[in-house]
């Protein structure tokens, strides 16, 4: 069985190449593997999965069994039929910090990190899986029942405390929610994508009328995770929501029907395009704008290391122009005084600090605050967020 689990290791990383989600391609290559039961196909996943986090810091001729065996320690696998399957292989000894200097040399790396985060700690949030984080939604008796249920589960991490309203709660990652609760009875949203909403939230209403209805522009807002938070949090405000794909709009409005909740309008919108912005826009204005930019995703790589084990310096570079392009283009339809909410998953300045640098020279915009939201305790994605006034 062991040699069958090794064959199918390699059989998979001789056939994906990292185009397109690993995790999709998996559940295809297992969807045509009838004969591999539960335990392998968790062996097979946990293995692949360490193999992307380790073999970058690793000779690119080292065998990949050997990378995994090696990464089975560093990354603190408990998968105890694979190490059964690894148990015969050999391999050298492996020294993080060393071989992260090996891994910044090999690639020779030029990328200034944001401000709050040090080459060695990125790199080492790459070896563990971040939580899963779900936020509780219906009425606070409902809201309990469910939390008493998952405290019982063996899924069960902790409850965050990051605002009054909210219940957030850390599960592990391979946890099974839907088995558990209803799908209308709690919303899937890193810790950290979170903290971004009720960071701004806390400090725009401090000076704009926290009673007042707010016309709010999601720009870039993907299937809506930090518009439902800011409606769950501000229910009077008006949300509007536009993304370029039509399919992740559609399950936008799928999600905030779930919520019983509604926007305003939802409008499939080229933000790289000023003109179109202009005839979709037709003059419209915002208090604020919810910017959450497209991005090298390099703060939530450690969730999707195949990202990592592909990484390229050249890519990372394509998106600053258009980040600065989309905020820019949406920047005519925001009131004086209003806010821009500038949002990335980088780690990188080139897509964060240096952005912002230009938003504010050459859009004129003043920067009420910015940083790099960690959550490390909690092992969650890595933001920026900046908050910018016209």
């Amino acid at each position: 069985m062991s040699h069958f689990i090794q064959q199918s290791i390699r059989q998979v990383l001789s056939t994906y190449h990292g185009d397109g989600s690993f995790s999709l391609f998996l559940k295809k290559y297992f969807s045509a593997q009838p004969l591999l039961g539960s335990r392998d196909r968790k062996a097979i996943t946990e293995a692949l999965y360490i193999f992307f986090r380790t073999a970058p810091f690793l000779n690119e001729e080292t065998d990949a069994l050997k990378v995994i065996k090696i990464g089975y320690e560093w990354c603190g696998s408990e998968n105890e039929f694979l190490k059964k399957t690894l148990k015969e292989i050999e391999t050298p000894a492996f020294n993080f910090q060393k071989h992260c200097l090996a891994w910044q040399q090999n690639h020779a790396f030029s990328l200034e990190l944001s401000n709050g985060i040090t080459l060695l700690d990125w790199l080492s949030a790459m070896r563990v899986q971040p939580y899963l984080f779900i936020r509780l939604v219906g009425d606070k008796a409902q809201q309990q029942k469910n939390l008493n249920v998952l405290k019982y589960s063996e899924g069960f991490v902790s409850v965050v405390s990051l605002h009054s309203e909210l219940s957030i709660i850390a599960l592990k990652n391979s946890f099974k929610v839907h088995q558990f609760l209803n799908e209308s009875a709690y919303v899937v949203q890193d810790l950290s994508s979170q903290t971004t909403v009720v960071k701004a939230l806390s400090l725009i209403e401090t000076s704009l009328d926290a009673q007042k209805s707010l016309k709010v522009w999601d720009v870039c807002a993907g299937a809506g995770g930090k518009s439902l938070l800011w409606k769950y949090l501000r229910g009077n405000d008006l949300i509007w929501t536009t993304d370029v794909r039509a399919s992740i709009l559609n399950q936008l409005k799928k999600r905030f029907h779930l919520y019983g909740m509604s926007t305003s309008k939802a409008i499939i919108l080229d933000l790289l395009d000023s003109n179109k912005v202009k005839m979709s826009m037709r003059g419209e204005k915002f208090d604020v704008l919810l910017c959450d930019v497209p991005c090298s995703g390099s703060g939530t790589w450690s969730r999707t290391p195949e990202q990592f084990y592909y990484f390229s310096q050249e890519e990372v570079l394509t998106y600053p122009e258009k980040q600065f392009t989309i905020a820019a283009n949406s920047l005519p339809y925001l009131k004086d005084n209003g806010y821009l909410i500038y949002i990335t998953c980088s780690v990188f300045r080139a897509e964060n600090e240096a952005v912002v640098e230009r938003l504010q020279t050459e859009m004129n915009l003043s920067v009420v605050h910015q940083e790099l939201i960690l959550n490390v305790e909690w092992f969650a994605d890595s933001l920026f967020i900046a908050l910018l006034k016209k």
